[in-house]
């Protein structure tokens, strides 16, 4: 969605909303599109993101990144404890895990 919204403004057409009412930023009233956000957790997370496309099922029993097994001097603390970091997985484009309601 962020994707085709982004396209559409930038080749000048009028983005696809379906809200203009909520998101007042206290100088105007932004048109957006609002998600229904879906809650990740053990019990539900195949059929969300494996069936849902955004991952597969290898994809997400890959072991954490270890952040000091990197040369990057802002992996690590400078005390030599590791910092603890996850696994980050970029969506596919176009889609979204859980977004900001209204307020």
């Amino acid at each position: 969605m962020a994707v085709d919204m982004a396209d559409d403004v930038l080749n000048g057409r009028k983005p696809n909303v379906n809200d203009t009412s909520t998101c007042d930023n206290r100088s105007k009233v932004v048109p957006a599109y609002l998600l229904q956000p879906t809650g990740v957790d053990k019990t539900n997370y195949e059929n969300v993101l494996v069936e849902g496309g955004h991952y597969t099922d290898a994809e997400l029993k890959q072991p954490p990144l270890d952040p000091c097994a990197t040369p990057s001097p802002w992996a690590c603390t400078a005390r030599g404890s590791p910092v603890v970091v996850g696994r980050v997985r970029p969506l596919m484009s176009g889609t979204t895990i859980g977004t900001r309601g209204p307020a």
